[in-house]
């Protein structure tokens, strides 16, 4: 049963993501694992914690912040921190591109 508010679309898209607090700043390339309206899960080389905020560029996308909802090894899940508006137009973004893809056009 899948109570998500947004379709959940596989992706390996290129993402570049900033965080860090107290001078422990990072600055790391990763790749998407799936992205929605609300949020990623994607894979990054260094260790983040369950709350942290970070700020991202997707390729595609744009810049997008969101603060870490799961931490785990080799990555991160992150809800997006933009108004729902926001959000139901990226929902319907991913859901046209995903379209176009599935009939072969992209």
């Amino acid at each position: 049963n899948n109570l998500r508010r947004y379709p959940r679309y596989a992706d390996n898209r290129k993402v570049r993501v900033k965080g860090g607090t107290d001078g422990s700043a990072w600055d790391q390339e990763g790749t998407l694992d799936d992205i929605s309206g609300s949020g990623a899960s994607l894979q990054i080389n260094v260790q983040v914690h369950n709350n942290a905020f970070v700020d991202m560029h997707v390729q595609g996308v744009g810049h997008v912040r969101g603060n870490v909802v799961r931490a785990y090894d080799g990555g991160a899940a992150v809800s997006f921190d933009m108004a729902d508006s926001k959000k139901e137009q990226l929902a319907n973004s991913l859901a046209a591109f995903n379209k176009t893809i599935r009939r072969g056009g992209y």
